[in-house]
């Protein structure tokens, strides 16, 4: 496989092992067993039936699991950390860079933290739902990050180029949105800020009038 195929397959797949941690190692171990991929070294054994049917019930108890309430919240526990640990393992089977030692390095740096990066996303966009829905909408939003896990993981198998190039541009978007509302939450409390001293300073010289008139025996208040 091309190198920088190999890392866009890579990088993709990790990005959806951060919304669901099963998807992206099923779709590999699928085009495995399907002759389109070949995973390197010693992870071959994606390519086994086995670890197919194994990764299939792991899939379909994990998207399945996402829908009871209150138990999403405690996967997300465990999905973080396996999250990272099944982004690194998707890019070691994918990145072929001829030195184990260098594969297994950055497959954990760049996969692994590219996976936990989304998985954070995914975390926050849930906790923020809870919050403001009382969890309500943690169904849907669930559902519409299980199928982004699977549109991913097919897109990054059939395109790999053009799903790396997806994440770059929704990478790029969320910053933007982010810096956008860390600006404007800043412009707002400055201008808080200012209107909060003209009008102490306004009363200021209200007072300072007002005793101005009285006769001098009172006291000002």
């Amino acid at each position: 496989m091309d190198w920088a195929l190999s890392m866009a397959l890579g990088l993709s797949l990790a990005a959806a092992a951060g919304l669901r941690v099963f998807v992206p190692l099923l779709a590999l171990s699928l085009a495995a067993n399907m002759g389109w991929v070949t995973p390197t070294g010693e992870l071959a054994w994606l390519g086994d039936w086995p670890a197919l049917a194994v990764l299939s019930a792991l899939c379909l108890s994990e998207i399945g699991a996402y829908f009871l309430p209150w138990v999403d919240h405690a996967l997300d526990v465990l999905a973080t950390p396996l999250s990272a640990a099944a982004g690194t393992v998707a890019a070691a089977a994918t990145f072929d860079v001829g030195h184990p030692i260098v594969q297994w390095l950055g497959a954990a740096i760049v996969g692994g933290g590219v996976a936990s990066g989304v998985q954070l996303a995914a975390v926050a966009t849930r906790g923020l739902s809870t919050i403001t829905t009382g969890g309500v909408a943690n169904p849907a939003i669930n559902a519409v990050q299980s199928v982004g896990a699977v549109l991913l993981s097919v897109v990054a198998i059939l395109l790999p180029v053009l799903a790396l190039a997806v994440l770059v541009v929704v990478a790029v978007l969320v910053v933007r949105w982010v810096v956008r509302r860390g600006g404007r939450a800043g412009r707002t409390g400055g201008t808080g800020s200012a209107r909060d001293a003209a009008g102490a300073a306004v009363r200021g010289s209200d007072a300072a009038a007002r005793c101005a008139v009285r006769p001098a025996h009172t006291l000002c208040a």
